[in-house]
């Protein structure tokens, strides 16, 4: 059983912002229309699912906005994310409010609910439909 304790924050979105190149070469190969999860050579878990357009910017079902510029979504536990500065550039704070805000962290208790299927999503409780095209992400 869960408790408080095993809350942790999650980030949600495009995973190429948060891996390194080497990292990146070995996730690339993973990603399908239908999303999975998946666990790096070195432990690290992650859920990537390819999105239905491609690039893009799409609003999730908590109305803030995701972004992939590697056409895919996907969720990481921030302790596995490789280089903090490498996602907090994608998202707004107040310290940073000129930030564009491309990505979220979620607070989630155990490992969050994470599916896809051909560009539907659903990542740490956001629903995000990348086949209903918002915006190209520049």
């Amino acid at each position: 059983m869960n408790t408080l304790k095993d809350m942790k924050q999650y980030y949600v979105g495009d995973l190429c912002y948060v891996f390194d190149d080497k990292t990146w070469d070995e996730i690339w190969p993973q990603i399908s229309d239908i999303g999975a999860w998946y666990t790096l050579k070195d432990g690290r878990r992650f859920f990537i699912g390819a999105t239905n357009q491609g690039d893009g910017c799409w609003t999730g079902s908590d109305g803030n906005e995701y972004a992939a510029d590697a056409g895919c979504l996907g969720c990481v536990a921030i302790e596995d994310v490789q280089d903090e500065d490498s996602y907090r550039k994608f998202i707004k704070d107040k310290a940073n409010p000129e930030r564009r805000d491309y990505a979220h962290v979620k607070q989630v208790l155990g490992e969050p609910s994470c599916a896809s299927e051909f560009g539907d999503f659903t990542l740490a409780g956001v629903t995000i439909d990348t086949s209903d095209y918002s915006r190209y992400f520049a």
